[in-house]
């Protein structure tokens, strides 16, 4: 009997170590960046790194969390606040899809342990009065304020009138019209007006996308419509927002694409998936990475060890122990594996480093000096 338990042990440790071995260096480097800068609490610098991580382990739960926390968090140095609240900080976990709002360039900033917003020229807007704020989306600002034992959150307009009372303990920035909150532990969803058109149901919930939001229950997920309605029932253990009319969902730990009706369009088969971008979604199969199209064709052999998403016609990728190039939708190497560190295009120009010097190539990938 002791002979069988130790062969077991010896199992289950080397289960173990196979494991901890094939973690991916880039994701553990990422990861390690955004816990620093979370522990730092810089929470923009913690939300980008959680991101570059996930990019590569796509579905990986404690990144995925922290994303959620670090968008709750952002711009709100909550430890510094302890020490004049002496209040508790609840947090829980909210998947969040912000968007920037371009209709007014407002931004949080601090003055003697109180945020206000101030415009681009650095001329205070909103005064310095809250405990806590978001960025403006879709016209409005989550800002939160001290209670009796927990911050309290509520929403303000552009100038400053508050229109959404300090009523929750946790919620997010607008997207389509919608906001998630949190009452008693459960989550549900306000319009601009604080009415509450979804009810507190939901153990956890993500922003809508494309109309849908994915939600969970009993450790299930599905997806509601902007009504409420379940439109994609609870039977996944992991699902994706829905982007280009699909979305990723997992099952028994493997990954497949469904329509918004619910349909199976690409079979549960993929170790992990990305969303679809630009008609192209990653997937891994066996550690090797590619790219499939909505009809679930490979368009992009399966070779690669880690992606980015496509942005703007060009994915960062690299091969086992080398370094990042870019390919085009079509697969085509268009500029050299060279970069220990890359970002997506975006404006036709991508940050880059290269043996520690940092700097923006453009599409063609020729050095740049744009700022």
């Amino acid at each position: 009997m002791f002979a069988k338990t130790q062969l077991l042990l010896i199992i289950l440790l080397l289960a173990v170590a196979n494991a901890f071995a094939q973690l991916d260096p880039d994701f553990l480097r990422y990861k390690k960046m955004a816990d620093d800068c979370y522990a730092n609490k810089d929470y923009a610098c913690a939300e980008k790194n959680y991101g570059l991580a996930i990019k590569i382990k796509i579905n990986d739960p404690y990144c995925k969390r922290q994303i959620g926390n670090c968008k709750q968090n952002r711009v709100a140095e909550v430890e510094v606040k302890k020490r004049e609240s002496k209040m508790p900080v609840k947090v829980r976990h909210v998947v969040t899809k912000r968007k920037p709002d371009d209709e007014i360039q407002l931004k949080p900033d601090w003055l003697d342990d109180k945020v206000g917003f101030v415009d681009e020229q650095g001329k205070v807007v909103i005064p310095f009065t809250y405990k806590v704020a978001a960025n403006f989306s879709e016209g409005l600002a989550c800002v939160g304020i001290a209670g009796d034992d927990m911050w309290r959150y509520g929403f303000i307009d552009k100038t400053g009138k508050v229109v959404i009372p300090f009523d929750y303990t946790i919620l997010t920035s607008f997207n389509e019209g919608l906001a998630a909150v949190d009452k008693n532990g459960k989550f549900g969803f306000i319009n601009k007006a604080g009415k509450i058109v979804i009810p507190f149901e939901y153990n956890s919930v993500s922003d809508f996308n494309e109309g849908l939001a994915h939600v969970k229950k009993d450790k299930k997920y599905g997806f509601i419509n902007k009504m409420g309605k379940l439109v994609v029932p609870m039977v996944y253990d992991d699902a994706h927002y829905y982007s280009e009319g699909l979305a990723g969902v997992q099952k028994d730990k493997k990954y497949g694409f469904v329509d918004k009706a619910g349909k199976m369009v690409i079979p549960i088969q993929y170790d992990d998936a990305s969303m679809f971008a630009e008609g192209l979604a990653s997937v891994n199969k066996g550690g090797k990475r590619g790219f499939i199209d909505r009809t679930g064709t490979l368009i992009i052999p399966l070779e690669y060890h880690s992606v980015h998403h496509f942005s703007e016609g060009l994915a960062a990728v690299k091969k086992n122990g080398g370094r990042w190039g870019f390919i085009d939708t079509t697969g085509r190497v268009v500029i050299p594996f060279q970069y220990d560190y890359v970002d997506d295009f975006k404006n036709y120009y991508a940050k880059v480093t290269k043996d520690g010097e940092e700097f923006k190539i453009d599409k063609e990938g020729r050095r740049t000096i744009v700022h």
